[in-house]
Parts: structure tokens; C-alpha cells; sequence
């Protein structure tokens, strides 16, 4: 009887080749979202190398894939934030249709989708993204509504929000060097715009018939005008954690 020796590293390779190569739990995550929001998103086709490992799979038409996914209210004009997990190095989405054998990707520079004017309804979005280790897909569902623009007699309407669904916020007196408010998490997931003033002596200058109860203080104003007031940033926090917009 002939005895083969199989070589130890040959053994390995083999060992190696036969281990579960399912790469699809290392795939970034998405958190998308539209203001306070949560938008369902599906992953689709990938691939994926990652530590001498390598997997890729066709998960099928992105439209059939969003069949199940509940859509998110949106109208034209706001913007859905695209964050994953791991950063990506590039971004391009496109609104699927049945009708176009492929979709008509547009690249995203600022992280987010914008609204296009799309008629009333449920819209598929595909979203192709690229990462150091791989490239994916993500799709997920909007339901298009139309609103009519909001009217406001609010004097100062510079200071308000320009999206739905945010906050603007001005923030009058000393700020911290080392925890600067455009970096706090807690405010600026709904605080899309910040002006800060030195004093309320200078609000009172540029913002005459503006009523301010304190000095430090925080304005906080939705896209009708004023809706919170506090010299208490812990305060405001707490009333935006309450009154998601």
C-alpha cells in the first residue's frame, strides 16, 4: 500500500478552503436616516474581502428586495442621512425604475439623498456604496408626499430652519473651546444649523424685537419660529429628546 505525506502548509490551505467563507455579518451596517426619523434598509448584492477571505453575492433586483420594507414619509427637499457603520469612499444613489433596464446613479458628496420632485407615492432608492474592503448595496422605501410650503409671520426668518424635520438653534454667550456645540452628538443629530453671538447685548443689536430671557442663553426654532428658550444647554437637550422634530 502506497502512503502519501501531505505537506502541513498544504494541509492548511485545504483546512482553510473547507471554513465558512459568509462574509455578509461584516458588511457595513446602515443607519439611515430623515431628521428623527429611522429609515428600514435592506442590504442587497456585495462584495466583500476581508483577512485572506473572500465572498460576494447576488441577492436579485433591489426593487423586489424593498418589496416588504416600510417607507418612510418624505417630501422634495429633505434629506436622508446616509451613515454606516464603517465610512465609505464613495457614494452613489438612484431612484429605481421599472422601467429603466439600469439605474440612474448620481454620486453623493455631502453623505445624504435629497428628495428629488418625484410624484406622489412609494419610491425605491438604491444606494451603491464602496469601502476599503468591498463595494454593497442598500435599498430602501419612500413615500412621497406633498406639502405645502410653511408660512410663517415670524419677523427673523433667517434664523430658522431651511429642512423639515431639523432644528436651528441660536446660542448666545461663552461656548466651550473644548466641547464646541457643533460637535455635541446630542445636539446636532437634530440641530442641523448653529449661530452663535458673543452676548446678549450683540443679539439685541442684530435681533432687536427678538425676546430673550437670559444671558447666557439657547434659542432653539423649528421652521414657524421660536420653540424653546433656556439658559440651560442640559435643558434644551432634554426638551429636543422630547420633542424629536
Amino acid at each position: 500500500m502506497k502512503k502519501f505525506i501531505v505537506p502541513l502548509t498544504l494541509l492548511f490551505l485545504l483546512l482553510a478552503g473547507c471554513q465558512d467563507t459568509n462574509l455578509e455579518k461584516n458588511l457595513p451596517k446602515p443607519e439611515f436616516t430623515l431628521g428623527s426619523k429611522e429609515v428600514e434598509t435592506i442590504t442587497g448584492s456585495y462584495a466583500w474581502s476581508q483577512k485572506g477571505k473572500a465572498d460576494e453575492a447576488d441577492k436579485g433586483k433591489p426593487e423586489d428586495l424593498a418589496k416588504e420594507l416600510k417607507a418612510v414619509q418624505a417630501a422634495a427637499g429633505d434629506s436622508i442621512d446616509l451613515h454606516f457603520s464603517i465610512e465609505p469612499t464613495s457614494l452613489q444613489t438612484a431612484v429605481l425604475n421599472p422601467d429603466e433596464k439600469k439605474p440612474a446613479l448620481n454620486k453623493v458628496k455631502d453623505g445624504s439623498f435629497s428628495v428629488p420632485d418625484l410624484s406622489e407615492g412609494k419610491h425605491d432608492i438604491l444606494v451603491k456604496a464602496n469601502f476599503y474592503h468591498g463595494h454593497a448595496d442598500y435599498v430602501f422605501k419612500i413615500n412621497v408626499e406633498k406639502v405645502e410650503p410653511v408660512v410663517t409671520d415670524f419677523v427673523y426668518p433667517q434664523l430658522l430652519p431651511v429642512e423639515r424635520h431639523t432644528y436651528s438653534m441660536l446660542a448666545i454667550g461663552p461656548q466651550s473651546e473644548k466641547n464646541p456645540l457643533e460637535t455635541n452628538k446630542q445636539v446636532i443629530q437634530y440641530v442641523n444649523e448653529i449661530l452663535s453671538l458673543e452676548n446678549s447685548k450683540q443679539a439685541k443689536i442684530i435681533y432687536p424685537d427678538l425676546e430673550l430671557k437670559s444671558d447666557p442663553c439657547y434659542v432653539l426654532f423649528d421652521q414657524k419660529g421660536p420653540v424653546f428658550q433656556s439658559a440651560s444647554l442640559e435643558e434644551l437637550i432634554t426638551f429636543i429628546d422630547a420633542n424629536k422634530p
